[in-house]
């Protein structure tokens, strides 16, 4: 609910946030934990894409710059929308739940047609 009623989201750069964000088309702002590689690496391959903007701790914590960067997307409509748009591309899948299921219950009904013992008669 919240990140719905969002015009730009500060995050740290998990992969089911960042898919969430992307299905609705937001503006992120990721601020990657040092200590998570998969928030640093999210980060990096989005940043490349030109599907968020990136600041490291330190920057975050600088008020100014944190205030800036945020600022901007929220000054430049056009350009929240285009980096909400490359999200969306890069991170977004809306069939994915549906595919995931799809996969979960092919995968337990191979594994339960190999487990199966054999039928001995007597």
């Amino acid at each position: 609910a919240y990140s719905g009623a969002a015009d730009v989201i500060v995050a740290r750069g998990s992969a089911t946030s960042l898919a969430e964000f992307a299905l609705q088309h937001k503006a992120c702002v990721l601020v990657p934990s040092k200590q998570l590689a998969w928030n640093i690496k999210n980060a990096a391959v989005l940043q490349r894409e030109g599907a968020v903007e990136v600041l490291d701790e330190d920057q975050a914590a600088q008020p100014e710059r944190l205030g800036r960067t945020v600022a901007a997307l929220l000054h430049d409509a056009s350009y929240a929308v285009k980096l909400g748009a490359k999200l969306a591309e890069c991170a977004g899948h809306a069939g994915a739940a549906r595919d995931l299921a799809i996969l979960l219950i092919d995968t337990a009904h191979s594994h339960s047609r190999q487990s199966k013992p054999a039928l001995r008669k007597t």
